[in-house]
């Protein structure tokens, strides 16, 4: 199992969640908070009117959202759910919010978003977000040829869940944008590893586009290729 949401009060974190969703109604929030599980020596209270409650990553890095509590009812009680009704603290990134929740909750439980292949640009980009709070900066000794497969990559967030994968493994992180990928490569070691992207023609399409071109001023392969120069790797496009 991996992680879960943590949940935080007047910087006490009394507890933890499996899932998080939230509804706008109106000026308020309401937060339907699934499996809450209360620490040792902590219970219902610290979810009572009024009361302050964050929501918190895994890492602890960062807030996902943070309410006031206005109102608060239980629901299928022997679960331990639980729905409140809230005032936000400051702005709420529901949609965010939200991704990220049924991202985690379905990797615990091998559920409905196990590959990123399917998923929108908007949800790949949440899923490295997830890859990065689960695993951050791994350190890795290389002793073979990488192979990237390219068939799945359909735009940038799609190129960094396929190499996180391929260096990594499933879920892994291995940077979101050029910048990080050479920042995460500084812990790669190797001796003359080769990456051999497979079916790169279907990279070449999908990332060398004159909107990528016009951004980078250089096309965005190039740069890649690059980036593993940098890092001594050897590069095949097969």
């Amino acid at each position: 199992m991996l992680s879960k949401i943590i949940l935080e009060s007047n910087d006490i974190e009394f507890g933890e969640i499996d899932l998080i969703h939230i509804n706008k109604i109106n000026d308020k929030y309401l937060c339907f908070l699934k499996g809450v599980k209360f620490y040792s020596g902590y219970d219902y209270s610290f979810l009572q009117k009024n009361n302050k409650l964050n929501v918190m990553k895994m890492n602890r890095d960062e807030y996902l959202a943070s309410f006031y509590i206005v109102d608060q009812a239980n629901f299928l009680v022997e679960k331990n759910n639980i729905i409140i009704m809230a005032l936000p603290d400051y702005w709420v990134r529901r949609n965010y919010v939200n991704i990220y929740s049924e991202i985690l909750f379905s990797w615990n439980n091998d559920d409905a978003y196990f590959d990123w292949f399917s998923l929108s640009g908007e949800k790949k980009r949440i899923w490295l977000d997830l890859s990065f709070d689960c695993h951050g900066l791994q350190k890795k000794n290389i002793e073979n040829d990488i192979i990237v497969d390219c068939s799945n990559i359909t735009d940038i967030p799609s190129l960094y869940c396929c190499l996180g994968e391929a260096f990594l493994g499933k879920r892994s992180y291995l940077g979101r944008c050029l910048d990080s990928l050479y920042d995460c490569l500084i812990d790669i070691s190797h001796s003359n590893v080769k990456v051999i992207f497979k079916n790169s023609n279907q990279m070449v399409k999908a990332l060398n586009t004159d909107k990528i071109r016009k951004k980078y001023r250089d096309d965005y392969v190039s740069i890649l290729i690059d980036i593993f120069k940098c890092h001594r790797f050897e590069i095949d496009l097969i």
